[in-house]
């Protein structure tokens, strides 16, 4: 199966291709032109009305040649992009039409929202309500809806663009609503019916969840409002239940200047009533919150999940800060198993990376973690506009773990955390980024890769490299000998190249069913970010290779970073100051911020270290 040209226009115009951003686009012109073509879904499309189109105030020969030298500079940034070994054609074109070309596979998150929706349109419901199977497809659709429809794409000089960009933007607006709306009501009436507790407790959470979502884009809606009233009310929270109709009350009132319906005021009313709304016997929220049990063994990090439970309790606010795939999410889960019946209120995670393009100013941040918060959290009411302070007093008084996953895309607006700590004093918080956060609050805990050993040492197939080495190959079948001097070599040659990162080590193991471990470590040798995840399904895309890693750390770091990293690349894997400051006399602190952003290591004596994989995959042009 050929690879695939992931268009994602539902949020910010992003394009992706083998598992790498796409970013150097000319102009939004550029980009515009790829997401109208995109969803045409393969139609031919006349050059004069494109040109008409996007250059509306100029002669038709001049935005004819407008046309072409945008399009020849779309094609020739995609084409570098790719990178493919066969020839990839983009386009087909003739001298009247411009269309994709029909043979490129290419995959528009948009469309198959579209498709998703038209099949739950096309599918009969009883008494006009959501089947299992359509409330699937809901759920995988609204899951594509990250923001407004080319959310990042202004082209204003273009009016017959804007205007067709603004009613795709409603048209998505307005299903995403519904669909949420719809969910919301499905795992409502879901929880109502359901034989079990724990089902009926998901589904109650589900319901507000999703209400919630769809509040988040409409504020005023009412029947998203009732919904969550229900779920709250029919699980013993009735003053949330209460605090919830009061926001819609307000909300109301500041946009429209009206009262909430008949049907929301009746329900208040039955709900501060004696007889209420009939209180399931799970009325409690579950105790163990939304931490779900990880389903892969934990390897080598013994010590370090120790000295992380012991932080917890001494400190309210930890950071745990490594490089990418060093396994700080893995190393987090595994402890809060342990502590589920340590915190009442429940544990929490919040996975902050799929928010990670919605925020740049400190503000947007502040927003976006809110809005993740009332989104994750069952017992918070809100919208993302309400002040800090009246929000974080929900908390109470119950104790509860906060887990914010992937911070290092909201470091400028951390001060947040502290807002929170001072509203909710039974609340803890941890972190994990791959950015230090130096608050007198907080506590920061480094992570390093898994410990490697030399190859003749004697215990070696005890070390935790090559034990997950192991454990992860021959899980996927391989049934190599263990035991051979030769493989025991093989496989701390390929731990150490990998300098012991958990994640390169896993992508790399399950290739042992196809490769033997000579091949693997020449692969490695060659190009250190070489394995894909496509041999492990359900491995979280971020994490689909060390390609995807190694991404998003560099798109972290500033021009100046970047600039000063590729000169430590050209050294020996430990240096000095001094040694960078021979090949830049502009030298400051940038390796201290390097070191901060898990890009390089502090030594003693002042020296830092390159992890070799990072070295290579520099110096490689990666």
């Amino acid at each position: 199966m050929g690879r695939i040209l992931y268009i994602h226009l539902l949020g910010e115009f992003r394009v992706i291709w083998n598992d790498v951003p796409i970013r150097r686009f000319d102009t939004n012109k550029a980009r515009a032109l790829l997401a109208y073509l995109a969803m045409g879904r393969g139609q031919r499309h006349s050059r004069e009305v494109l040109a008409e189109m996007f250059w509306p105030d100029v002669p038709t020969e001049n935005a004819l040649r407008n046309l072409r030298l945008t399009l020849h500079r779309l094609k020739r940034t995609l084409e570098v992009a790719l990178r493919a070994e066969e020839e990839v054609k983009i386009f087909r074109t003739d001298r009247a039409t411009i269309q994709l070309d029909p043979d490129l596979m290419v995959w528009v998150d948009a469309l198959k929202f579209q498709d998703l929706m038209t099949e739950c349109a096309d599918h009969s419901h009883e008494n006009g309500g959501v089947s299992s199977e359509c409330a699937q497809r809901l759920a995988e659709a609204v899951d594509l809806y990250r923001d407004a429809f080319l959310r990042n794409v202004d082209v204003s000089s273009s009016s017959s663009f804007e205007e067709w960009m603004v009613v795709q933007r409603e048209r998505f607006h307005r299903q995403t609503l519904e669909a949420l709306t719809d969910l919301g009501r499905f795992h409502l009436k879901l929880a109502i019916d359901a034989i079990t507790a724990p089902g009926r407790q998901a589904a109650f959470e589900k319901a507000i969840q999703y209400s919630r979502r769809a509040l988040l884009l409409e504020p005023w809606q009412e029947t998203c409002h009732q919904t969550i009233m229900s779920a709250l009310a029919m699980t013993g929270q009735v003053p949330a239940a209460i605090a919830q109709y009061r926001i819609c009350c307000q909300v109301l009132v500041d946009e429209f200047e009206m009262e909430p319906g008949v049907e929301t005021t009746q329900l208040y009313k039955k709900i501060t009533s004696k007889r209420g709304l009939g209180v399931q016997e799970t009325s409690k929220p579950s105790s163990r919150g939304n931490l779900r049990a990880a389903l892969t063994s934990f390897i080598g990090r013994e010590a370090q999940a120790d000295k992380l439970s012991r932080l917890i309790f001494a400190y309210r606010w930890v950071t745990l800060v490594g490089e990418g795939g060093v396994g700080k999410t893995r190393l987090v889960q595994a402890v809060a198993e342990t502590l589920i019946d340590q915190f009442e209120g429940g544990i929490w995670q919040l996975p902050l990376e799929t928010h990670k393009q919605a925020s740049t100013t400190r503000a947007e941040i502040h927003h976006t973690i809110k809005q993740m918060l009332i989104e994750y959290l069952p017992f918070l009411s809100g919208t993302p506009d309400m002040p800090a302070d009246r929000l974080f007093s929900q908390f109470g008084s119950a104790k509860r773990l906060i887990i914010l996953d992937s911070f290092e895309y909201f470091s400028d607006g951390a001060d947040i955390i502290l807002e929170l700590l001072n509203q909710a004093p039974q609340v803890r918080v941890v972190i994990t980024t791959r950015q230090a956060l130096y608050f007198q609050a907080g506590y920061i805990m480094r992570l390093e890769g898994l410990v490697v050993p030399e190859e003749n040492e004697a215990e070696a197939a005890n070390a935790p490299a090559v034990q997950l080495f192991i454990e992860r190959a021959c899980s996927a079948g391989c049934e190599f000998d263990a035991g051979s001097p030769e493989d025991m070599r093989q496989i701390i040659q390929i731990c150490n190249k990998l300098n012991g990162n958990p994640l390169a080590i896993e992508l790399a193991a399950p290739w042992a069913t196809r490769m033997t471990l000579a091949q693997i470590n020449e692969n490695i040798e060659e190009d250190p970010i070489v394995f894909p995840a496509s041999l492990i399904s359900d491995i979280p895309s971020r994490h689909s290779s060390m390609r995807e890693v190694f991404e998003s750390s560099w798109a972290l770091l500033s021009e100046r970073e970047q600039a000063v990293l590729k000169l430590c690349a050209t050294l020996e894997p430990e240096f000095t100051f001094a040694d960078v400051f021979a090949l830049d006399p502009l030298l400051t602190n940038e390796l201290d911020q390097l070191a901060d952003k898990s890009m390089l290591a502090r030594m003693d004596a002042g020296r830092y270290q390159i992890l070799e994989i990072l070295r290579r995959l520099i110096r490689n042009g990666v």
